[in-house]
């Protein structure tokens, strides 16, 4: 999370850190997206798509998501320790 993004989305640092991207999806966010999203980051696999969301006072919004698998080891080699999730 850095400035741009709670500009975006109207949460503040400490509201979004531990929240998932959960946090931005409302009515209009597609379920069939969602579930693409959490297939990709179970298998590690990046992946990239647009999505609506909604800020904090929910303010519709439309962005291109890419998400990346973060290997624990150098060169990417490794178990994944985290994704990295990019508005």
């Amino acid at each position: 999370v850095n400035e741009a993004w709670t500009e975006l989305c109207g949460f503040t640092q400490e509201e979004a850190e531990g929240q998932t991207l959960r946090c931005l999806q409302g009515e209009d966010t597609d379920a069939n997206t969602v579930a693409q999203l959490v297939e990709d980051c179970a298998d590690g696999k990046a992946s990239s798509m647009e999505v609506t969301n909604y800020d904090k006072a929910g303010k519709k919004f439309r962005n291109f998501l890419q998400v990346y698998p973060l290997s624990s080891n150098e060169g990417g080699e490794g178990e994944i320790s985290h994704m990295l999730g990019v508005l």
